[in-house]
C-alpha cells in the first residue's frame, strides 16, 4: 500500500505520525509532497522543518513539477494508494 501526503509545507506536528505509518507491514511506500519546506513566518516561530527531511522510510518531494506527480502516479498504478491532503482550507495550493 502507498500513502501519499499532499501538504502546504513540512509540518513538525504531522511528520512524527506520518513516519510511524511507514512501520506497518502492509505499507510499502510513504511520500510527502509539498511546494515548500517551510514558510518564512514559521521559521521565525522556531520551526526547523528542514531537519525533518532526514526522516527514514519517508520520501519527500519538494516543489514538484506536474511531471514528477504524473510519474509518482504512474509508479503506483494498480496498487492500493491513498492520498491525503492537508492545509487546503487555509492555503489554496
Amino acid at each position: 500500500m502507498n500513502l501519499f501526503f499532499f501538504q502546504n509545507c513540512i509540518s513538525p506536528h504531522q511528520i512524527p505520525f506520518i513516519e510511524e505509518l511507514s512501520v506497518f507491514t502492509d505499507v510499502d511506500r510513504v511520500v510527502v509532497i509539498a511546494p515548500r519546506v517551510d514558510y518564512d513566518d514559521r521559521k521565525l516561530m522556531g520551526w526547523k522543518a528542514s531537519n525533518l527531511l532526514k526522516v527514514s522510510n519517508v520520501e519527500f518531494i519538494i516543489a514538484s513539477s506536474v511531471d514528477q506527480v504524473k510519474k509518482l502516479y504512474e509508479s503506483c498504478k494498480g496498487e492500493d494508494t491513498y492520498c491525503f491532503f492537508s492545509g487546503i482550507n487555509a492555503f489554496a495550493e
